[in-house]
């Protein structure tokens, strides 16, 4: 019997076979078709054939899912669908898709320029906006300035609140009510600048750590009392300060200085080089040196008030220098007698001791009674 080959490899009768060889032509033709269909066998109502592998004629039965698709149709947020053929279904990145899970993106790209209910928009080129309530509440622009409010930031400006005061009678721009916690055992700051300038040959006219612009009013509008910088009364800490500097001594470096021509008050008890905290109002120590002057007082051009003035509670001269460098007193501080101790109505002849006094670099004596 010839071998001709087949789709599977099965043996078949030829015409040139004898009658003779049929029976067991057709034997091993049959035990041939029987091997390769056995996996046809089996199975139960309502399964289906399926490949078990990639082999030819393995097959398996497995139940079908119940049911026919009729029609796939896109819902809300997809776009695609149909009725026969291969179907697709796709996200309608058009319509306003509302996501209840988390979604988790390498990157979000924002492409639209009108401003949202509550999101986030495109302000300008590279630009970002962020609205509430269909209003701009944050911008950030090309180059990182910020602003927080409508107006659109600057650049210079790396932040800018221009957001208005409303809403309660009680308002601030900023307001920091962080608490400190036990692990903070060294240093705390609530606002701490470090300013530095480029590695470049430049001169930058004034440098503000805190700049405490002037009050603009507007139209009929007042405020009552204008402080520019307010520091609570607190006795809390071992040491309270309210304003401290430490700039060491040095040309043109000055601790405090108040260069505006309206009036300082100092309520509390002051010293200049000595810490007053009982027995003084006001004292100066000598801190610097021996060549030093301890208390300088020096006239305007032409003047004619007294360069010292001592004064009672009722403001009236009890002591002063006059601009001339003349020492006055008030009538009650002056005699022409010793008195009732002296047992005389005239000054005697002979002076209780004299007082040294410099005039002119020239040490004189004058002569002063018991009374």
């Amino acid at each position: 019997m010839a071998n001709p080959t087949t789709n599977f490899g099965w043996q078949m009768p030829t015409s040139t076979d004898l009658v003779t060889d049929l029976p067991a032509d057709f034997e091993v033709f049959g035990q041939a078709v029987d091997t390769a269909l056995v996996d046809l066998k089996g199975g139960t109502t309502g399964q289906i054939l399926a490949k078990a592998t990639n082999t030819d004629m393995d097959f398996t039965w497995i139940t079908n899912d119940v049911g026919d698709i009729t029609a796939v149709t896109a819902g809300s947020g997809l776009s695609g669908g149909g009725t026969s053929g291969a179907v697709s279904l796709a996200l309608d990145l058009a319509s306003a898709n509302v996501f209840t899970a988390a979604q988790t993106a390498t990157r979000f790209i924002v492409t639209g320029s009108t401003v949202a209910t509550n999101g986030m928009y495109l302000i300008g080129a590279n630009s970002l906006g962020f609205s509430t309530n269909s209003a701009v509440a944050l911008q950030i622009n090309a180059t990182g300035e910020t602003s927080i409010g409508s107006t659109a930031p600057t650049v210079g400006r790396p932040l800018t609140i221009n957001k208005t005061l409303t809403g309660n009678v009680n308002a601030y721009a900023i307001n920091i009510n962080s608490a400190i916690q036990s692990d903070v055992t060294s240093n705390a700051a609530y606002v701490r600048t470090f300013p530095s300038t480029a590695a470049a040959a430049f001169t930058c006219g004034s440098l503000f750590n805190f700049h405490a612009g002037a009050l603009n009013l507007g139209a009929a509008s007042t405020v009552t009392t204008h402080y520019q910088f307010y520091a609570e009364a607190t006795s809390s800490a071992t040491n309270n300060y309210a304003f401290y500097s430490d700039i060491v001594a040095g040309t043109n470096r000055w601790n405090f200085y108040a260069a505006g021509t309206a009036v300082n008050y100092f309520a509390g008890r002051t010293g200049v080089g000595v810490l007053l905290t009982t027995s003084a109002q006001f004292g100066v120590t000598n801190q610097q040196g021996t060549g030093e002057v301890t208390v300088l007082t020096r006239n305007f051009a032409a003047q004619t008030a007294n360069s010292i003035s001592v004064q009672s509670s009722a403001a009236t001269q009890i002591w002063g220098v006059s601009a001339a460098g003349l020492m006055q007193y008030i009538s009650g501080n002056t005699a022409t007698t010793v008195g009732a101790t002296g047992a005389a109505s005239a000054l005697p002849a002979l002076p209780t001791g004299y007082i040294k006094i410099d005039i002119g670099g020239t040490t004189y004596k004058m002569p002063y009674y018991a009374n």
